[in-house]
């Protein structure tokens, strides 16, 4: 009874508290998860890239949606990863299916990222030569 209470208060309180606990999260991924280290510097040559190459404001937002979506489908991954190992240590194909399923959910979302930067950035890096 008192979650459900709990669940029902809204306010600046419950703003913060969900901000401190998302913090949390990335501050745990990060430490959890090396591939998050290797998608930040990618990241940030990423953008150095867009400044580099001055894109508009229109290919920002791509590059923006396309950075968000590898970041927040790596934590998805790593949430369920977790959720899994919680579970169960043991080998068992439903595990397996989990794991395997949300890592090829990464996987869409970087196909679609390079697929979108390389829209962006090919035909520049092509005026250059």
């Amino acid at each position: 009874m008192e979650l459900q209470e709990k669940n029902r208060k809204f306010g600046p309180r419950r703003i913060i508290n969900a901000t401190k606990n998302s913090i949390s999260g990335l501050i745990t991924a990060h430490k959890s998860e090396p591939s998050l280290m290797v998608l930040l510097i990618t990241s940030i040559c990423i953008v150095i890239l867009g400044f580099v190459f001055k894109i508009e404001l229109f290919e920002w937002l791509f590059v923006i949606i396309s950075i968000a979506c590898c970041v927040g489908a790596e934590l998805i991954n790593t949430a369920i990863e977790n959720v899994v190992d919680l579970v169960t240590r043991e080998i068992h194909p439903l595990a397996k299916a989990a794991k395997d399923t949300a890592s090829a959910a990464e996987f869409v979302f970087v196909i679609m990222s390079v697929c979108t930067l390389a829209i962006i950035y090919i035909p520049k890096i092509v005026e250059m030569f």
